[in-house]
Order: structure tokens, then C-alpha cells, then sequence
């Protein structure tokens, strides 16, 4: 296991310092490395959110980021699923 060691403990400190520092530093990146950086930190956050139980985090730093590296005007479509699912809770209610 890499936490066993500490070089791969110093490696995942290290990389989430790297990581969160890059995402601040984001805003002044070309759009294509903005958009990778975007989907790390979603992921990174939603990680924290389901191994740490830490959900209101999770939501609330994805939020943060989506509003902070979007495009201002540009609207975040949900997956095709998700939509179907909404409008079939919709219905089911009427």
C-alpha cells in the first residue's frame, strides 16, 4: 500500500498541495488546461466527500470551483440520465 511507505505519504501530501495551488492559480491558464484542472479538483473533492463522509464539503468546494473556472455565461448541462430522472420524479409526483 502506497501510505505504508513514507515516501508515498510525502507524494500525496505533496500532490494535493500542488493540486489546490494550481487550481488557484487557474484563472490565468489557457481554457484547455483550466478544463483538465476543473474535472481534478471535481474529482479530488468528490473523493474527499465520499472517503471522508465529508458530503456538505464535497458540495459545497464543487460548487466553488464550478463557479469559480466557468466561462461566466456558460451554463453546466446535466448528463443526459440525470434529466430523465428529474423528469420522471416530476411526473410521478402529479
Amino acid at each position: 500500500m502506497v501510505t505504508s511507505s513514507a515516501v508515498g505519504v510525502t507524494l500525496f501530501t505533496w500532490s494535493v498541495l500542488v493540486l489546490e495551488f494550481a487550481l488557484a492559480l487557474a484563472r490565468l491558464l489557457p481554457p484547455g488546461l483550466r478544463r483538465v484542472l476543473l474535472v481534478a479538483g471535481l474529482a479530488f473533492h468528490v473523493g474527499i466527500a465520499v472517503v471522508l463522509e465529508l458530503v456538505t464539503f464535497g458540495f459545497a468546494m464543487s460548487g466553488a470551483l464550478l463557479l469559480y473556472l466557468l466561462p461566466v455565461g456558460q451554463q453546466v448541462r446535466l448528463p443526459a440520465i440525470a434529466v430523465a430522472r428529474i423528469r420522471g420524479a416530476r411526473r410521478a409526483r402529479r
